[in-house]
């Protein structure tokens, strides 16, 4: 049994795909020197994979498929040695003979290249040793750039949690969640915030902040950071706390929908930059020497708005500002990356500010730049892949403390949360059970502060609890996953039932008609078989008519010899019986008007004769064509 459509996608997604486990990443191997649109390997193709400490700037690119039956172009691909891939892209020919179309003669470089079959969960493959780095105490930012309908935010943001529809968000949330699974039992404690802020120009200038996980307006504001001179703070964002990769999918749904309602409102998300933040802090709860080895990691996904060309913008003077406004923005943002300083950049653009500090260092940036195949967008890909591949000019990585940003005790948020749960501690051992109203109040007051705090920290005890929730979510996802399928194939049975006997009533049917047209044709043959009869019998008689005539044709040719004969032995005797001549005169006359008659009678015998030899020949070839059909 054939098993198509949506019933076949679920069972692709039980399917076990092996994994690395230090990165996560599908061990599968490497792709094809070479690939087009439509024949691109799901393998991406790139020469190795860089380290943690190897790339600053880690470029990949991305082609969808083809979104409608217009002209595409060629896009192939060629590992150069190292960490860079080939692209070229082929434009189909003009007819002109002569003419060569300039972009089809062009090269790009690249890291990383996933065609048109790559999966979600190849692509955020690549996201793997930046989570490793930000779990480490290291900063990070993932760049998706390109055209509006290029496959930007489906890339970054996927459409849910599940296998084969998840992004690179969902990717990172599973990753580092992991990650927390594997180093809480050696007794470290983790704390990890999301934000969500939205960077919208209305005229190309002035930039506006949008806190997409406030439930109210509020004004944000960026300042330097007094502790840090190489970082921005943004005052009034939301810091919301994570658990797990549930709660990660919950917080993004919230700030799209919150971008959905502004895009109503007049803010498009396409003319929009997308920050998703994540910040994670880690520590020992036990060390020796009382250092509890505060770390601080940050990982920053961005979905930058679309960068279309000033052309294709709009014809409206506000929305070639905004365009206008969104390159600036681009162009800073690559001089940023590729400055060793990134100072003079940085200033001018928030959103260059708010990822200052995942730029330069042992920073490491990963750029998703997508593409189509259409060749009405050949000018924008060419313009996009130029943008990718000035990101690659930034130098390698300092390799001294990389991954490790310790931060002070006093600036730890983790640390401030964890004196404060062992002071509610013991301010709650401190009540005793018989004390005031006053303090039995103080007392639920530090109980539900500590059960906040608790619900922050991702401790041994928590992580446990919160991933066998996970695990149990799992198994009932799974169960029902069965469930439907049991049902979808119950389903498809029933309906391969059906069809089944549907065919065979159609079957019978078709019997029952043969039989019937055999019986038809036997009757046809039967009735055949009686006119041959008839027909033998009619020949028969026609037969023996013949040979009646033969038989008296040949008595009168006697007859007539005979009267010759005789006429000439009369003529004989003519001179004999000169005399007798007179007598016999009027017998002579009337024996030759005996003679006369007796040619006229046997004129007519022949004609018959002849027209019975011609029926006979026609009742022949009937004969032997009621046999040929007979035969048949």
């Amino acid at each position: 049994m054939v098993i198509e459509g949506p019933l076949k996608d679920k069972l692709e997604a039980l399917k076990f795909k092996p994994t690395s486990r230090r990165t996560g990443k599908p061990l599968v191997g490497t792709a094809p020197a070479s690939a087009t649109p439509a024949s691109t390997p799901t393998t991406p193709v790139n020469a190795r994979q860089s380290s943690v400490g190897g790339l600053a700037v880690h470029v990949s690119v991305r082609c969808r498929p083809a979104t409608s039956s217009k002209q595409v172009i060629d896009v192939s691909s060629e590992p150069l040695g190292g960490d860079k891939v080939a692209l070229k892209l082929t434009a189909p020919k003009s007819g002109n003979e002569g003419e060569d179309d300039k972009a089809a003669a062009r090269a790009y470089r690249c890291n990383t290249y996933y065609g048109p079959s790559a999966s979600q969960e190849e692509v955020a493959s690549s996201a793997a040793s930046l989570v490793q780095h930000a779990m480490e105490g290291g900063s990070g930012s993932i760049l998706c750039h390109g055209i509006t309908g290029s496959g930007k935010t489906h890339t970054m943001c996927g459409t849910s949690n599940a296998s084969g529809t998840s992004g690179i968000v969902q990717s990172v949330g599973r990753r580092m969640f992991e990650h927390i699974r594997d180093q809480v039992a050696s007794g470290r404690v983790y704390m990890v915030e999301a934000s969500y802020v939205q960077i919208f120009s209305a005229d190309g200038s002035t930039e506006q902040l949008i806190d997409l996980l406030a439930d109210t307006e509020t004004d944000l504001e960026i300042k330097q950071d007094p502790r840090n001179p190489l970082s921005f703070v943004c005052a009034g964002l939301q810091r919301i706390p994570i658990r797990s990769p549930d709660d990660m999918q919950q917080v993004l749904n919230k700030g799209l929908q919150r971008s959905q309602a502004k895009e109503n409102a007049g803010i498009a998300a396409a003319r929009s930059h997308c920050l998703f933040m994540l910040t994670v802090e880690s520590m020992s709860e036990q060390s020796s020497n009382g250092d509890s080895g505060v770390t601080k990691g940050k990982l920053v996904l961005v979905d930058l708005a679309g960068s279309e060309s000033m052309l294709k913008a709009s014809s409206s003077d506000v929305a070639r500002r905004q365009a206008l406004g969104i390159n600036r923005t681009l162009a800073s943002l690559s001089m940023a990356v590729n400055s060793t300083s990134g100072a003079s950049a940085v200033k001018g653009s928030c959103l260059t500010q708010f990822l200052r500090d995942c730029m330069g260092g042992s920073a490491r940036t990963l750029v998703v730049a997508t593409i189509g195949p259409e060749l009405e967008d050949m000018e924008e890909t060419i313009k996009t892949l130029t943008y990718a591949q000035q990101m690659m000019t930034s130098l390698t990585v300092r390799t001294s403390n990389v991954g490790l940003n310790r931060i002070d005790q006093d600036q730890s948020s983790l640390m401030q949360m964890r004196d404060r749960h062992n002071e509610c501690i013991r301010m709650l051992k401190d009540k005793v059970s018989d004390s005031r109203e006053e303090e039995q109040e103080e007392r639920r007051r530090l109980q539900t502060e500590m059960n906040e705090i608790n619900q922050r920290l991702l401790t041994k005890d928590s992580a446990e609890k919160t991933l066998e929730e996970m695990r149990q979510q799992q198994f009932s996802k799974m169960d029902a996953m069965r469930t439907e399928i049991s049902e979808a194939m119950n389903n498809q049975m029933d309906m391969l039932r059906k069809q089944s006997q549907v065919e065979l009533e159609s079957l019978r049917a078709t019997v029952e008609k043969s039989q019937q047209e055999s019986e038809r044709v036997k009757k046809e043959a039967e009735a055949h078989e009686a006119a041959v009869v008839k027909l033998q019998a009619t020949l028969q008689d026609a037969q023996q008519a013949r040979r009646a005539a033969e038989e008296e044709a040949s008595t009168l040719r006697v007859k007539l010899a005979t009267a010759e004969e005789r006429a000439s032995m009369l003529s004989s005797r003519q001179e004999e019986l000169r005399k007798e001549r007179a007598e016999f005169d009027e017998e002579r006359k009337q024996l030759r008007q005996q003679g006369e008659q007796q040619w006229q009678r046997l004129a007519v015998v022949e004609a018959e004769l002849s027209k019975f030899k011609s029926e006979a020949e026609v009742q022949k070839k009937e004969i032997e064509r009621l046999n040929a059909v007979r035969g048949e």
